[in-house]
């Protein structure tokens, strides 16, 4: 059983995320996933945060330097506050076009 994928800097970009994500919707053993620097930019942490929405195992995501700005970051705190385990996102490096950002979306 797979607990842990770790895909960093393997240029999976847009699409490539949003087949991960429709797969990570209703995957039931996944607990640790690293796509760092991955170039998915804000779309692909919109599809990620639609799947976080759905999943219940997922407990570390690394999104680290993969050029998401507010609007990604606001995907997925959204996706957090309906989520029902606790999960920790890194979303270090990424190009915010401020330093701060208000979870209360």
């Amino acid at each position: 059983t797979l607990k842990t994928l770790c895909l960093p800097k393997n240029d999976i970009g847009k699409a490539g995320v949003k087949h991960l994500a429709t797969e990570l919707q209703y995957n039931t053993t996944l607990q640790e996933l690293d796509i760092a620097s991955n170039r998915i930019g804000d779309a692909g942490a919109q599809h990620l945060a639609n799947a976080l929405k759905l999943n219940t195992t997922l407990r570390t995501l690394n999104l680290a330097s993969n050029k998401i700005c507010n609007s990604g970051v606001s995907y997925l705190a959204i996706a957090i506050k309906q989520n029902t385990v606790s999960l920790v996102i890194d979303v270090s490096v990424s190009i915010a076009s401020s330093p701060t950002f208000n979870l209360d979306t």
